[in-house]
């Protein structure tokens, strides 16, 4: 039993690279505990960085402790949370991939590896948006289609979770007034069969005054003749 717990204890006291970790007592874990606790009580400072600043009293260990393939040297920071500080450079959250932008002249002449359908050399006959052709690209060689500008953007965290990334606003614009100009010439449809309505009932008034005036006169005769 001894040699069991013995062989238990120098388990538990090597990490998964095979480093022999010292053992904390009872009291060491109580009183880091405590000193925990007291932290994000505010009663104690807060645990400094290596690289200067608190480390939030409130961040799980698990957050706050690297991993030991990246680092094993046990130091207070919060590097290994960054993605850029791995050497990485991340392209900006406003940076997306220019569309329909051409980088040189259609070809001439069908190239070997280019579309089937239209005859680009930056996509596959999979990957075509354009509308199938009846005589492919390949077959025909007319009207090759420009070859586009291929970007690689690397998003870091917030880009890739940015829901409005590659939005332009100048499209919203652009349906805007495209709803304007729509509504606009409905309205001045409207006036303009509100303008001949009015002139429909105008000239149907001014039939009638005429009928009415003939009428009028014709009566005023017959009792002149009769009189």
């Amino acid at each position: 039993a001894a040699a069991a717990a013995a062989a238990a204890a120098a388990a538990a006291a090597t990490d998964d690279t095979g480093v022999k970790q010292k053992v904390k007592s009872r009291e060491e874990r109580l009183r880091e505990k405590q000193l925990e606790e007291d932290r994000k009580n505010g009663l104690a400072a807060p645990l400094q960085k290596v690289e200067g600043g608190d480390i939030n009293p409130h961040i799980p260990q698990y957050i706050a402790d690297a991993p030991w393939y990246i680092d094993d040297s046990k130091q207070p920071t919060l590097r290994h949370q960054n993605w850029e500080s791995g050497g990485a450079k991340a392209s900006d959250i406003d940076q997306w991939y220019r569309r329909g932008v051409r980088v040189a002249a259609p070809a001439t002449k069908f190239r070997k590896g280019a579309c089937k359908n239209c005859g680009a050399m930056t996509h596959t006959h999979k990957q075509c948006t354009e509308r199938p052709r009846k005589v492919g690209a390949w077959k025909s060689g007319r009207q090759l289609a420009a070859d586009e500008l291929v970007e690689h953007v690397e998003l870091g965290y917030d880009g890739k979770r940015d829901r409005w990334n590659g939005y332009d606003p100048r499209d919203h614009k652009r349906v805007m007034e495209r709803y304007e100009k729509a509504e606009a010439e409905r309205a001045r449809v409207k006036a303009e069969l509100a303008r001949k309505k009015l002139e429909q009932q105008q000239a149907r008034k001014n039939e009638k005054k005429k009928l009415q005036q003939k009428q009028a006169a014709a009566a005023a005769a017959a009792a002149a003749a009769a009189a």
